[in-house]
């Protein structure tokens, strides 16, 4: 058996190897610089598309038209669509992002409408008069969905709000990541 004098310097000789060992790993893995543009642009990627502006809308249009034989005919129609606006980074070209140190500089793609939806049940046909046909109905909620998303982009500027809300949640990401700068270029 070993004396305790013997143990407590067997223990005392590995504990100063072992912090020794630690210190000189620790300065080693400093030197290592592991560039992560190729792993955050893969990030990216794998958003896909991201949606920062959901907007749900209703609105009315009066068609008329001329009937065959006297007068005109008219329809009341009231739209309902969801419409999605945000980046599609799903083709996020490696040059528009470039990281210095704690500073992340990149190139969003331009902010897009992603989605229309119009479900058969978000159509509602009111003070019809005269004959309408299927056909005619059915071009009928097509523009209508078109004029809804025109109007959402041009009155309710839906594309400048998803550009600034989408700035802000993405600064707010890498920030939180650990870039201590954001550069939208």
């Amino acid at each position: 058996m070993l004396s305790p004098i013997i143990t407590i310097a067997i223990l005392l000789a590995a504990g100063i190897a072992g912090i020794l060992l630690f210190r000189y790993v620790r300065r080693r893995l400093k030197d290592i610089k592991v560039d992560q543009t190729k792993l955050t642009i893969e990030s990216i990627r794998k958003i896909a598309q991201w949606t920062f502006v959901k907007e749900f809308i209703e609105r009315y249009d009066i068609e008329t038209r001329p009937r065959r034989f006297l007068g005109t005919k008219r329809i009341v129609l009231i739209t309902k669509s969801v419409i999605r606006a945000g980046y599609d980074f799903t083709d996020f070209p490696p040059e528009n992002i470039s990281i210095d140190g704690t500073t992340l500089r990149i190139r969003l793609p331009e902010v897009k409408i992603l989605d229309v939806i119009s479900n058969p049940s978000d159509y509602d046909f009111y003070d019809q008069t005269g004959q309408w046909s299927e056909e005619d109905l059915r071009e009928l909620k097509v523009m209508g969905r078109d004029r809804n998303v025109q109007q959402a982009i041009d009155e309710d500027r839906i594309l400048e709000k998803a550009d600034a809300t989408g700035r802000l949640r993405i600064r707010k990401i890498f920030e939180a990541i650990g870039f201590k700068e954001v550069i939208f270029l």
